[in-house]
């Protein structure tokens, strides 16, 4: 009975010992609290000193097509009961390059100037094509072009009214292509509001002969 009643006192002092000694290796490993992360330093203040629009700026591309053309209804046709077979294939590599550059002298004003240059090149053509009725159709002539596809002036950022308005020429397109790309001339309004937003245009393809050079 002696040797257990001292064993008690024992065993609880060596549960305190390893609850302290858990508890300090516990509080090691504990996280800080988070708070608001906020660079400072040269690099936070150039930053903040970096323009959110460029005054000027400018982007140049390129890319080539490559056309195949074959008219298969007249390849077979018939008059009375001669076949004469028309000679139409075409093959064209029109390499092309675009230049795009927006002007902002003021912060609700923008200047865009966009021009397209291409130079096709016949890999094979006819020069005259006879069509199964007798007619000679003459091929096209193809040469060095240049065009004006953009020229606008949009004006933006108005006080207290969230409109967008540009005059003069932009291009629509869809990544496609296939669906739409046209040149368009005439007036384009946006509205932002906080709740919804809308556009309106009156345009007229090609209201205006911008080619400067064909």
């Amino acid at each position: 009975m002696q040797s257990g009643r001292t064993c008690r006192p024992l065993a609880s002092a060596v549960a305190v010992a390893a609850a302290l000694v858990w508890g300090s290796a516990g509080a090691q490993f504990q996280l800080p609290q988070s708070g608001p992360r906020e660079g400072s330093g040269p690099a936070r203040q150039e930053a903040q000193e970096l323009a959110k629009e460029l005054d000027f700026q400018y982007s140049v591309g390129s890319d080539t097509e490559y056309t195949y053309d074959r008219n298969l209804d007249l390849r077979n046709s018939s008059k009375g009961s001669v076949t004469r077979p028309a000679r139409d294939n075409l093959q064209l590599l029109v390499p092309t390059v675009f230049f795009l550059g927006t002007h902002r002298p003021s912060p609700w004003f923008d200047l865009n100037l966009g021009t397209t240059f291409e130079l096709p090149f016949r890999i094979h053509e006819e020069n005259v094509t006879v069509l199964p009725d007798g007619a000679r159709d003459p091929s096209l002539r193809r040469a060095f072009t240049g065009k004006i596809d953009v020229a606008n002036v949009v004006i933006k950022n108005i006080p207290d009214h969230p409109l967008e308005i540009t005059l003069g020429r932009r291009t629509f397109e869809d990544p496609r292509l296939f669906l739409y790309d046209v040149t368009l001339d005439g007036v384009h309004i946006r509205y932002r509001g906080e709740s919804y937003a809308t556009e309106v245009s009156v345009t007229r393809e090609d209201q205006w002969d911008l080619t400067v050079y064909d």
